[in-house]
């Protein structure tokens, strides 16, 4: 998974995540609530923003367990990720690429629906 300091983010990365963050914490799933409510209390905004990308994430591109997000593609391994079709985050990386080159973040919760408006607005 991608590390980083709040300093390096983008602001349409921060944007991005803290939506991550506030939609988990409107689910339904109280657990998951107090999950993330408990983690924003102990740990570090980034950590908790991105374990929340990364649910937001894999429930909307509905993931199996051995696919990977578009958040956790190092943004400096996508072109030797996509250069290997048989690795494991060739997907991921494609879809990572994808954002960054619509001007979008790799943490957007929605990644097919962010292109999809961008689209939209931009044909």
């Amino acid at each position: 998974m991608t590390t980083t300091t709040d300093d390096t983010l983008s602001a349409t990365d921060v944007e991005a995540l803290q939506r991550c963050i506030d939609l988990t914490l409107l689910e339904k799933d109280i657990s998951r609530v107090e999950q993330v409510q408990a983690m924003l209390r102990e740990r570090d905004w980034f950590e908790v923003a991105s374990f929340c990308s990364y649910h937001q994430q894999y429930d909307a591109l509905d993931l199996r367990p051995w696919e990977h997000t578009p958040c956790w593609v190092d943004a400096d391994e996508i072109v030797s990720i996509l250069a290997q079709p048989n690795d494991a985050r060739y997907r991921a990386a494609k879809l990572a690429k994808e954002l960054l080159d619509a001007g979008l973040s790799i943490y957007e919760p929605s990644p097919l629906q962010a292109l999809e408006r961008k689209r939209k607005c931009y044909p």
